[in-house]
């Protein structure tokens, strides 16, 4: 034998290469199957590839039954065709080194299905001669947290599990409760900490506060009182909450809540939008990345709701995503679901904003000068997206006037999906205004049900400010929808017209600067103003 399939690294690697490689054109059912098989008799194969190959089959589990049924057949039995595994008798000394010798091997364990666990099985394992049953155990993802399951959850914590993913978690049970209470004395070093819950009472953001290194927090439903106390984890870098649903808050006095800098990105859900103003009211973030999804928009206006939301968050903010839901009751005629520049007004300050993502129910009334005034604000934005996902019946203010000065301001810009006024004045010549700002990294465009007047004209004139777009999009329907304007038929047909003659214009332009080149180099004093051509009168 070569002298490498010496190294224990070595064979550590061909295992997991046979693991994972291998059989990746089978479905993960039959993948996982066929690959354990073949890891089990590359182990057989050579007594210096057993301990090596062992730790690659044994490190990712998704039951508790493998370890059970390498015990001695004595020991157990099945209580019924496809029921759980029954202890019969105490573990003794040797039985448990049987099972420490495979279970320091698993690294992860994911039991993606509720387990079936028999209460012979807690009653044997409490007997352990150490405090975890998996000692090298790293990431746990646990379905079920109700009876049996959530007592025996404690056996799998230690000090090297570093992602806890907890699933049915209904941290009111006192059993629960001592669970997460003890998370920061068995498990120091976890660092990634998931709890799918009704909601987190404020006692048990106590004990998650005693996790030092936690980077990740997804902790379901808490309420005001309770994101306070997670605002003391200093190494917190993501955090991922859910509100209860409240109205907006009262303008009372409170002390204002600063988080840590280390947060980068905050993702807030919310049954309604006054229920994320009330949980944010009084705290102050130093983020990066900002992300709130809202089930519908309540009582109070969007603007508002905004103005209110925003105001946590400094001038760190680089990119900020608000998405709001349509429901079939949602009246998209209504006016409170408009917004202006007053509601984003906080964001003027975030001079670093490069991604801001309006989803769904937000109309805009940003006007030209707005849209300046924003586009100075944000020299570095390169995704903007808002009021093209539904077709308003009130038209946009923005026109194209205000487009060239976001094309102007903004020449990182990558993506634009915003709804403007289409409509261009007075005859179209082959040079664009002087301080126009050509962007060559838009490809699509996305309007929306943005109005348009005469095609071939706006086609003619966005050709000289988006050269390389290869794709629109507009509005369409997904199914017949009540109070739709029958004029937005109109539109999409236009931008259809648009669509075709775009390029042409393209083209038309790109031939000509060819030509334009071509007589400079021919004549040495050629003119400093190129001469204009009627592209469409």
């Amino acid at each position: 034998m070569h002298d490498c399939f010496q190294i224990p690294e070595v064979v550590a690697l061909i295992s997991s290469k046979i693991s994972e490689e291998v059989f990746a054109f089978l479905s993960p059912p039959e993948r996982a199957s066929e690959a354990r098989v073949a890891v089990l008799s590359f182990a057989r194969s050579c007594r210096a590839f057993k301990e090596p190959a062992l730790d690659v089959l044994w490190s990712k589990l998704t039951s508790l039954e493998p370890l059970i049924r390498c015990l001695p057949r004595d020991l157990w039995r099945r209580s019924s065709p496809g029921g759980p595994l029954v202890i019969e008798r105490a573990l003794f000394a040797q039985d448990w080194e049987t099972f420490h010798y495979y279970a320091r091997r698993v690294r992860c364990l994911k039991v993606v299905t509720p387990p079936q666990i028999d209460i012979s099985f807690l009653l044997a394992v409490s007997g352990s001669p150490s405090s975890s049953l998996l000692p090298n155990l790293t990431d746990l993802l646990w379905f079920d947290m109700s009876g049996v399951s959530s007592l025996l959850l404690r056996f799998f914590l230690g000090p090297s599990l570093q992602t806890l993913n907890l699933r049915g978690c209904r941290p009111t049970q006192l059993a629960q409760q001592a669970v997460i209470a003890s998370l920061g004395r068995f498990c120091p070093s976890l660092r990634r900490l998931t709890m799918e819950s009704i909601e987190l009472p404020a006692t048990n953001c106590r004990a998650i506060c005693d996790l030092k290194h936690l980077t990740y927090l997804d902790v379901g439903c808490i309420n005001r009182r309770a994101l306070e106390h997670l605002s003391s984890l200093q190494s917190l870098v993501e955090l991922d909450v859910a509100a209860v649903e409240t109205t907006l808050p009262n303008r009372s006095f409170r002390p204002v809540t600063t988080f840590a800098q280390n947060l980068r990105l905050l993702r807030i859900t919310a049954p309604t939008f006054p229920s994320a103003c009330s949980l944010l009211d009084g705290t102050s973030f130093s983020l990066e990345e900002l992300i709130i999804e809202v089930q519908k928009l309540g009582s109070t206006s969007l603007n508002v709701c905004l103005l209110t939301t925003l105001r946590s968050f400094t001038v760190t903010l680089t990119k900020c995503q608000i998405r709001m839901w349509t429901t079939k009751t949602t009246d998209l005629n209504d006016t409170r679901f408009s917004f202006s520049l007053a509601g984003i007004a906080p964001l003027l300050s975030c001079h670093k904003l490069q991604e801001l993502l309006l989803y769904d129910s937000f109309r805009s009334v940003i006007d030209d000068s707005d849209m300046e005034r924003m586009a100075k604000s944000w020299p570095e934005l390169t995704e903007l997206h808002f009021g093209v996902d539904h077709p308003w019946r009130d038209p946009p203010k923005l026109t194209l006037s205000g487009l060239c000065s976001l094309l102007e301001h903004c020449p990182l810009l990558s993506c634009l999906e915003v709804a403007f006024i289409a409509q261009v004045s007075g005859p179209l010549t082959s040079t664009p205004p002087k301080k126009r700002t050509v962007n060559k990294r838009i490809c699509s465009l996305s309007v929306g049900s943005s109005p348009i007047e005469e095609p071939l004209k706006v086609a003619a004139f966005l050709s000289a400010f988006l050269p390389n777009l290869t794709a629109i999009s507009c509005y369409v329907p997904c199914r017949a929808q009540d109070g739709i304007d029958p004029v937005h038929s109109v539109y999409r047909e236009r931008w259809k017209l648009f669509e075709e003659n775009y390029q042409f214009f393209v083209t038309i332009r790109k031939q000509g600067m060819n030509i334009q080149a071509a007589g400079e180099e021919d004549s040495g004093d050629a003119s400093d103003e190129p001469q204009n051509y009627v592209l469409v009168d």
